[in-house]
């Protein structure tokens, strides 16, 4: 009997963890983590993910899907292994929310990523692309 509870309590003490992790994980779904050479109407315009050097902006476009409350993403933008930047913006709650960053490129050659992020910091997804 004694060990059936300590059982039970181990169990009610790790099923709030375990459903804790799950929905941070499950906060929304990345429907699409682009790069691209421009927005138009809240859209990416020239997919690519190889670019000329000397364009001047590459921007990343994110369309996240089933946003289960308010929350914030972060971009972080890696040349090789530097890390440049990083950009956090903001998802509503809903159906659907579209946001992009971009950064200047500065004829800058070489291989690039940037990481998406959820709001404590796990990286959710990664885009990669090179300029030459």
């Amino acid at each position: 009997m004694v060990r059936i509870l300590i059982i039970s309590i181990i169990l009610l003490c790790i099923s709030p963890i375990v459903l804790i992790s799950q929905n941070d994980n499950n906060l929304f779904r990345v429907e699409r983590l682009v790069t691209a050479t421009g927005i138009e109407e809240r859209e990416p315009v020239g997919l690519k993910s190889a670019f000329s050097a000397d364009i001047e902006r590459v921007y990343c476009f994110l369309e996240a899907r089933d946003i289960k409350r308010d929350t914030e993403v972060t971009f972080v933008w890696y040349a090789g292994d530097t890390k440049l930047s990083e950009v956090t913006l903001g998802l509503g709650e809903g159906t659907r929310w579209r946001t992009f960053t971009y950064k200047t490129i500065g004829n800058a050659v070489g291989e690039w990523r940037i990481e998406l992020l959820d709001e404590t910091g796990n990286l959710i997804d990664e885009v990669k692309f090179t300029t030459e």
